[in-house]
């Protein structure tokens, strides 16, 4: 007895498969989904870097020393990793297509 074509391996799940994938593939080619799924973890890693460091000083060191807040520090991590990634845009044009911008247009000046 032979095997349901519906079973991985078999001739027409195969074909199926790619006539499926293939234009997948190109959508997501398309739509710049690799840049963005790239610039967003290099956003992510800025953010929690910044974070991370601004957590580490103390209550003194941020009020006194720095002139911050702890509520603060998401927003000023946030603001540092929007600055890295649109430095890293501008360094590498071929991400540009891929970052729809920050959560403030003004960090790239002269982009509109």
């Amino acid at each position: 007895m032979s095997q349901p074509a519906t079973v991985p391996g078999a001739p027409l799940a195969s074909t199926v498969a790619s006539l499926l994938v293939g234009p997948i593939a190109w959508r997501i080619e398309a739509a710049g989904l690799r840049e963005r799924l790239a610039l967003a973890r290099l956003r992510r890693r800025e953010f929690r870097a910044v974070r991370a460091e601004l957590e580490r000083y103390s209550e003194r060191e941020l009020n006194a020393d720095l002139g911050l807040s702890r509520s603060a520090i998401p927003e000023i991590a946030a603001e540092a990793a929007d600055q890295r990634v649109a430095a890293f845009v501008r360094a590498h044009p071929e991400y540009r297509e891929g970052w729809g911008g920050c959560r403030r247009r003004e960090v790239v000046p002269g982009w509109s």
